[in-house]
């Protein structure tokens, strides 16, 4: 957003000019990204960026610098392996609901579990009628349907999240980095306590 200081790179401070962090953001690896830390209204987040931003840089005032230094410096800032993307969709009346971007393998051995799980009742539904016809059909057949919708929900759980949480009247509010949801909770209520 507008006013949103870059501090930090990597976890450490970062004292560059424009050129030298187009550079590194540029030249990051599309997999696994660069990890980046922001000052925003007093407060820092952390996101994993994968490639450009789509922003202009500007430099930041200097009692701005000094508060966004002064917060990265009492941060409490793990290895980037630890941290994961967490998407936050928030609908009218600030309901909120985190998405954790890593494949879960629960998607893919115990699908209607992670259904339950993630609240995507439509498709339960779907679920549970595809293996009722199977099963009364052929165990066989019930096998089959099994595994290829274990294969399906491993590839589409982000993509059904995302889509669902949208249908339900729910717009994207924040991405960032964190080392577990209830670090995303922190951080959102720090943006929004209610």
């Amino acid at each position: 957003q507008t006013d949103d200081v870059l501090v930090g790179v990597n976890g450490q401070l970062f004292k560059g000019d424009v050129d030298l962090l187009l550079d590194i953001i540029f030249e990051c690896d599309p997999e696994t990204g660069i990890f980046l830390t922001i000052f925003r209204e007093g407060h820092l987040f952390h996101v994993i960026a994968r490639g450009p931003l789509g922003c202009a840089f500007e430099y930041a005032k200097p009692e701005i610098t000094e508060a966004a230094i002064k917060k990265l410096a009492d941060a409490n800032i793990s290895e980037r392996e630890e941290y994961r993307i967490f998407e936050v969709l928030r609908d009218i009346n600030r309901n909120c609901v985190i998405i954790d971007t890593e494949p879960s393998l629960m998607a893919t051995f115990a699908s209607p579990v992670w259904l339950i799980q993630n609240r995507l009742w439509e498709v339960l539904l779907a679920v549970i009628l595809i293996y009722g016809a199977t099963l009364t059909v052929s165990w066989m057949l019930f096998a089959i349907a099994v595994v290829l919708l274990g294969l399906y929900f491993r590839q589409a759980q982000l993509t059904l999240q995302r889509s669902f949480n949208l249908m339900r009247q729910r717009q994207m509010w924040m991405v960032l980095a964190a080392r577990s949801i209830q670090e995303v909770q922190e951080t959102c209520r720090q943006f929004d306590p209610k």
